[in-house]
């Protein structure tokens, strides 16, 4: 076969990395998603001491169940491990590539996944550490990796979290082995990696090298790779966006939120449409408070730029009251008219275990396919399933935050399938309803002034919600025809992200305008 000429791997046919491989970056760039390869590490089990019995049980869990319907989290994780190796056609590094030269292993069109979800592998392989320190009756139900959101971050500042685990003890010991590896050496920074927290091991690489130089621990090891994650709550976030960093994507959304799934056409849908007897629904928790880091000067502290999520408490208050409101003001109308307006306030205590946390669901699920508009209020942090789950019903998410958080920007057009209301003007109404004019006017008027612009974008909604659900959330109907789903726009995402770290690297900036360089506040904070 032809042999690349220069660079790393110089000499190497291409033929002996396989078919559709290459090693030279140009044509990497050129290959769209379907021409780019997924390398899964096979980990070895039993050299952890984990049996077949163990292997089989955690395989069973990410492969074979069905995602328990409040595994917000826990289902990105286990969509992530399941669906990139089906929607990537996967490279297998001939049995006769050298373990020592890793230019070899440097293809440049491949990205490289431990099919290890943080959540299953845990609770398989440290049972008993789990049991112990995973207590959490309501984080058990959603499928969430405990982690202390102030501890972590002065761990991150202060030591790489070389002393605080944000996985588990067996999942580091994974990663160690990982690091280990000649596809690592070769290629850390398209590994892919899903945690809940991404700024967590992006700050510890950072700590780490102003530290020392270079990457110490296994979280600032991690750090180096793509972090898949539904938000970064760093103030740097939109940096590691555009670095290849970071790559969004929703959280998992059960398919019982979803309405008319076997919708051919127009016409079918609009039938479902029809049904809608709800103008606008909201469901949040009662007591929230920011959970972000974006202040540069004070990057131990939570604080929000965003002035929903900061107020996040006063702002969902302003919510109720303007419904409240506009509910009171709608003229009266026959039960069919678009009249009503509905809340779910939910508290801890509906989402304590996962029986209660189901019935919770199926409430809100069931509003939420018969409204027409359903009210996104930020909570601990901006990003929430409920985007996800408003689209899966239908039902047009009106944010309270800027559209720049969402996911999947290059595949789902949020301009025309969403809305935006200012939180600030929604406090101002709050504060002195008979001095201003309530915003949610604006929604009722949309919908009753405007019905072609309004079913236009419920259409556009129709094909844009499956790209916000995950395969694994298990299919709409038994044979019901496979439409595109959140694994296909995150290989997009993905494979962006990847193009965007070999041109760094290419340019000799991924060492400096997307890394080493950008290290802010860690001189001041490491103190």
């Amino acid at each position: 076969g032809a042999s690349v000429q220069g660079g790393e791997g110089a000499g190497v046919p291409r033929s002996a990395l396989g078919e559709g491989v290459t090693l030279s970056v140009e044509e990497a760039l050129a290959l769209p998603a379907a021409g780019w390869r997924l390398h899964v590490h096979a980990f070895p089990f039993a050299a952890f001491n984990l049996s077949a019995a163990k292997e089989q049980e955690y395989w069973q869990r990410v492969r074979e169940e069905e995602t328990p319907p409040g595994f917000d989290e826990g289902g990105m994780y286990q969509a992530v491990v399941r669906e990139l190796p089906r929607l990537l056609e996967q490279w297998q590094p001939p049995a006769h590539l050298p373990r020592t030269a890793d230019a070899t292993w440097a293809a440049a069109n491949v990205l490289h996944l431990l099919p290890l979800s943080p959540l299953h592998f845990c609770s398989v392989a440290d049972e008993a550490w789990t049991a112990r320190v995973w207590t959490s009756q309501w984080m058990r139900a959603k499928g969430v990796v405990p982690v202390h959101q102030v501890e972590s971050i002065k761990a991150a500042y202060a030591d790489g979290l070389a002393s605080f685990t944000i996985t588990c003890p067996a999942f580091e010991s994974a990663l160690r082995w990982l690091y280990s590896q000649p596809a690592w050496r070769a290629a850390p920074e398209r590994h892919v990696f899903v945690h809940a927290l991404p700024h967590l091991p992006r700050v510890a690489l950072e700590s780490d090298v102003q530290a020392t130089g270079g990457a110490r621990s296994v979280y600032a090891q991690m750090g180096k790779g793509i972090l898949i994650a539904a938000e970064d709550r760093r103030y740097d976030w939109q940096a590691a966006l555009f670095c290849g960093r970071v790559v969004l994507s929703p959280l998992h959304s059960p398919s019982l939120f979803l309405l008319a799934p076997l919708a051919k056409d127009a016409a079918s849908l609009g039938v479902a449409l029809a049904g809608k007897d709800t103008l606008v629904a909201a469901s949040h928790f009662v007591g929230v408070k920011c959970h972000r880091f974006d202040d540069a000067l004070q990057p131990l502290l939570w604080q929000c730029a965003d002035f929903a999520a900061q107020n996040a408490r006063v702002v969902r208050g302003a919510c109720s009251s303007a419904m409240q409101a506009l509910g009171k003001a709608l003229p009266p109308s026959p039960p069919s008219a678009l009249a009503a307006v509905r809340e779910l306030p939910t508290t801890r205590k509906d989402t304590a275990n996962a029986r209660k946390l189901a019935a919770t669901l199926a409430e809100k699920a069931h509003l939420y396919r018969r409204s027409v508009f359903c009210l996104i209020a930020p909570g601990d942090s901006v990003v929430t399933v409920r985007i996800a789950s408003a689209a899966a019903a239908l039902c047009i998410p009106v944010l309270l935050f800027p559209r720049a958080f969402l996911p999947f920007a290059q595949s789902v057009a949020w301009a025309n399938v969403s809305l935006h209301l200012d939180a600030e003007a929604l406090v101002e109404y709050a504060n002195d309803p008979r001095g201003r004019r309530n915003p949610l006017l604006a929604l009722h008027e949309l919908a009753t002034r405007e019905p072609k612009r309004l079913r236009a974008m419920q259409l556009a909604l129709a094909d844009a919600r499956w790209l916000l659900h995950y395969r694994s959330g298990g299919r709409p109907v038994q044979g019901a025809p496979e439409p595109p789903s959140a694994g296909d726009a995150l290989v997009q995402q993905l494979v962006r992200a990847a193009k965007q770290r070999l041109r760094a690297a290419r340019g000799g900036t991924d060492a400096g305008a997307c890394g080493k360089a950008t290290l802010g506040d860690i001189t001041l904070y490491r103190r």
